[in-house]
C-alpha cells in the first residue's frame, strides 16, 4: 500500500499490533481498511477510497454513502467481538470486587485501607496509580513480549528510542487520565450526591456514558493516539487527518464502551467515592493485560495456520516451469 494512500486512510499510524494491544478502554487507534467501491456509470469507472469523494451521478453517490455506513458498522461490530471475552471477564471481576466489599468483611477491611490512602493522597494517588496500572505495566508487558518474539524469530529488537518514547507517552497520558477521572468522579458526587442508591448511580452512569464519553473521552483518546502515531508532531497530525478514519474509530470505540464498560461503570459508582478510582485502575490493568495475551495468542494461531501455505508456495516456486 502506498504512503499516500495510508495518509488518506487515517494519518500516520498504519497497522500496529502494539497500538492495538494498548488500545486502552477499547479506544481503537489503528488505521481502518479503505472502503473501495467501483461503480459503473455512463461508461466510466468511479472509485471511492476512504472519504475522497468524487463527483458523479446521485445514484452512485448514494450507493457509496450507504456502503460507507455499512463499513462503519462492520468495523465497530468487529471491535466489539474482538473485545467481548475480555469485556465479560472484567465485568465479572468488577462484580466480584463490589460484592466482596459489601459482603466479605476481610475484603471490606482491605479496601477501607486503600480508601484511607486514597483520601490522604487525593489527586496524587489517582495520577500515580492510574499511570502504573494503565500505562507502565501494560507497556512493560508488551515491550517484554516484543523483545522475546524478536529474539525467538531472529529479528532485530525494537528501537530503544521508540520503546522508551512510547512508554513515556503512555505514562504521561495516564497521569493526566487519572487526575481527570478522579476530578470527574468528584464532580459527579457533588452534583448527584455520594449515595449508592439506584437513582444516584443511574444519573452518574448516564452522564458518564452518554455525555463524558462521547463528547470528550473518546475524541481525546483518538487525537492523543493519532498524535503518537504521527511521531508526536501536531503539524503532521493536522495535515494527514482523515475524518472518515476518525469516524470509524469513534463509532467502534463508543460502541465498545457502551456494550463492555457500561456495566463496569455502574459497578464503579456503586462503591464509595474513595474506592472508585482504585476499582477503575484494577479493572483497567486487568483488561489491558488480558487483551495483550489474547492478541498474542491470536497472532500465534494465524502464524501457525499460515506456515503450511507458505511452505506449499515455496515448494511450488521451486518446481520447474512447464509450458
Amino acid at each position: 500500500m502506498s504512503a499516500e494512500k495510508k495518509d488518506r486512510m487515517g494519518g500516520c499510524g498504519g497497522e500496529d499490533d502494539n497500538d492495538e494491544e494498548l488500545g486502552l478502554l477499547t479506544y481503537s487507534h489503528r488505521s481502518y481498511e479503505a472502503i473501495t467501491l467501483t461503480t459503473q456509470s455512463a461508461g466510466s469507472t468511479i472509485t471511492q477510497d476512504g472519504d475522497a469523494l468524487l463527483h458523479f451521478v446521485p445514484e452512485a453517490q448514494q450507493s457509496l454513502q450507504s456502503q460507507q455506513q455499512v463499513g462503519v458498522i462492520r468495523f465497530a461490530l468487529s471491535g466489539v467481538r474482538k473485545n467481548a471475552v475480555p469485556g465479560v471477564v472484567i465485568q465479572a471481576l468488577a462484580l466480584v470486587v463490589v460484592l466482596g466489599y459489601y459482603y466479605a468483611p476481610p475484603i471490606t477491611a482491605g479496601f477501607n485501607q486503600i480508601a484511607g490512602l486514597k483520601s490522604q493522597m487525593g489527586f496524587f494517588y489517582a495520577a500515580i496509580s492510574t499511570m502504573l496500572f494503565g500505562g507502565f505495566l501494560p507497556w512493560l508487558v508488551v515491550t517484554l513480549q516484543d523483545c522475546r518474539s524478536s529474539l525467538a524469530n531472529g529479528q532485530p529488537l525494537p528501537k530503544w528510542t521508540t520503546v522508551l518514547g512510547d512508554g513515556a507517552f503512555l505514562c504521561l497520558l495516564f497521569i493526566e487520565r487519572g487526575v481527570e477521572v478522579d476530578a470527574f468522579y468528584k464532580l459527579q458526587a457533588y452534583v448527584f450526591g455520594s449515595g449508592a442508591d439506584l437513582t444516584t448511580i443511574a444519573w452518574k452512569v448516564l452522564v458518564d456514558e452518554f455525555v463524558y464519553s462521547p463528547f470528550w473521552a473518546t475524541p481525546f483518546y483518538i487525537v492523543a493516539f493519532g498524535l503518537k502515531d504521527c511521531g508526536y508532531n501536531p503539524r503532521v497530525l493536522v495535515s494527514t487527518w482523515d475524518w472518515t478514519a476518525a469516524r470509524f474509530k469513534y463509532v467502534s470505540s463508543l460502541l465498545s464502551t457502551w456494550l463492555i464498560w457500561l456495566p463496569v461503570c455502574t459497578l464503579v459508582y456503586a462503591l464509595p467515592g474513595a474506592l472508585q478510582v482504585p476499582l477503575f485502575n484494577l479493572v483497567l490493568c486487568f483488561y489491558t493485560l488480558l487483551l495483550v495475551f489474547i492478541n498474542k495468542n491470536n497472532n500465534n494461531t494465524q502464524q501457525h495456520e499460515q506456515q503450511p501455505q507458505q511452505q506449499h508456495d515455496e515448494q511450488h516456486e521451486q518446481q520447474p516451469c512447464r509450458a
